[in-house]
């Protein structure tokens, strides 16, 4: 018979045939194949910054070679905005603080707990996507003293220079508020909000 090699237990039966001067018999007993231990030995692809965030994955040893682990990847957690991101294989790709799990699919193997026992078939890890850079231009303005600063001041349609995913500035700010500080020798430094008289 050919001998299993999975993972797993299974029944082994023994037997032998009569002969003229003993009775045939037959015995069971178990047999058990032990999941292998591996460890994990690092992670890649867990932390990006917007608009670069890929896939995370994990790397293991102790897996025989050639063998593959039919590994999945599940992600969850928050953005920055607070904003909860169901549980899902596709990766995030706002900014936030997300948990990324792997899953062996390979019960010939297991990450941790106790041989033999209960065992866990899941590694979990930090996964992160940084706010990206934005770096807007301010537009100076010359006013004669007495009239108002004109409200469309200090931002022009020049798009600020780190937008990525395709984004634009309509999209990605709602609500641009401008202020400015007058400096002068005579009196205390203070801010106005645009469109105050200079």
């Amino acid at each position: 018979a050919t001998m299993p090699t999975e993972a797993g237990t299974y029944r082994l039966t023994v037997t032998i045939a009569g002969t003229e001067n003993y009775d045939s018999d037959w015995a069971e007993a178990d047999f058990t194949i032990l999941p292998k231990l591996l460890t994990v030995s690092g992670w890649n692809g867990a932390e990006a910054d917007y608009g670069k965030a890929g896939n995370a994955s994990v790397t293991f040893t102790g897996a025989l070679e050639g063998d593959n682990l039919q590994l999945k990847y599940f992600y969850k957690g928050y953005t920055y905005l607070g904003a909860y991101y169901l549980e899902s294989e596709d990766h995030p790709v706002h900014a936030g603080k997300y948990t990324v799990r792997a899953e062996l699919g390979n019960k010939n193997y297991y990450i941790s707990g106790t041989e033999g026992a209960y065992v866990y078939t899941t590694a979990d890890h930090d996964y992160t996507i940084n706010k990206a850079e934005l770096i807007l231009t301010a537009n100076g303005i010359t006013v004669t003293y007495g009239q108002a600063a004109p409200e469309d001041i200090g931002y022009d349609d020049t798009p600020p220079v780190g937008l990525v995913n395709g984004d634009n500035i309509d999209t990605v700010l709602s609500d641009i508020t401008l202020t400015y500080a007058a400096y002068r020798t005579d009196i205390e430094q203070r801010a106005y909000e645009i469109g105050d008289p200079v």
